[in-house]
């Protein structure tokens, strides 16, 4: 019985995924990955406010860890409303490209709402977790997930581009993951997968030491950068390839 409604939960992941593309035929997406604890500047700076008389110098040093961090959220928010009005304008509505996130908080929301910004709709893949998850305003089309296999599934299904933000445990899980598909063929295409934030990214994994082992074999569709305008260049110069 338990193997049964396992079964089922995975079937409805999938079923559910491919309903809400097929209904608003979206035939491509941009992932944008990151951490949910970075918050936008403005809600950072308010919380410098509030923590500044504190005694508790744990509260204090993730704020001020988040303070350091929130560029990237207003970054992940430009690029995916510049990102948002190219897909729309390179694929039409026929055949839609659109912003694709995990559909929380974070770098997240900052993608989702970069596309609300360009008036584009965009996708939010939530995850049933413990600690309850809560899908941000900004998300127009939203799934939840019972797993995160039939999440990441969904994430890769029909991914043109991902751009992979700072963050934690889940950031890695879902990127390690993207980069195997792309190394063993199992995706169908060899799409860019871009780490923004060069410093943070090349302190955390060392990709160098991997290829000088010969334990990895991919750099050609692995890129490093600081720039938004660089970022959407390499995302649209997929798009031109795909059309």
């Amino acid at each position: 019985m338990i193997m049964l409604n396992t079964l089922k939960k995975i079937e409805k992941d999938i079923r559910s995924g491919f309903a809400l593309m097929e209904r608003e035929k979206i035939k491509h997406t941009i992932l944008i990955w990151g951490s949910a604890r970075i918050s936008s500047k403005a809600k950072v700076e308010k919380e410098l406010q509030n923590i500044a008389k504190s005694d508790d110098e744990i509260a204090r040093k993730c704020v001020e860890n988040n303070f350091k961090l929130a560029k990237y959220y207003e970054q992940a928010k430009e690029l995916a409303q510049r990102l948002s009005l190219w897909g729309k304008k390179h694929f039409g509505e026929k055949e839609r490209c659109v912003i694709c996130s995990g559909g929380s908080e974070g770098i997240m929301e900052a993608a989702n709402a970069g596309a609300a910004i360009a008036g584009c709709c965009s996708l939010g893949i939530n995850i049933k977790i413990p600690q309850e998850q809560h899908v941000n305003t900004y998300v127009t089309h939203s799934l939840e997930m019972h797993y995160f296999f039939t999440r990441k599934y969904l994430f890769m299904k029909w991914a043109l581009g991902i751009v992979v933000f700072p963050g934690g445990f889940g950031t890695l899980d879902e990127s390690f993951e993207a980069l195997n598909l792309l190394q063993t063929g199992n995706q169908r295409t060899k799409i860019p997968v871009i780490f923004f934030g060069k410093n943070f990214w090349q302190q955390l994994v060392n990709f160098d030491l991997l290829y000088d082992m010969s334990l990895a074999d991919m750099r050609e569709n692995i890129y490093f950068t600081d720039s938004v305008d660089e970022a959407f260049r390499i995302i649209a110069h997929t798009f031109s390839f795909h059309s």
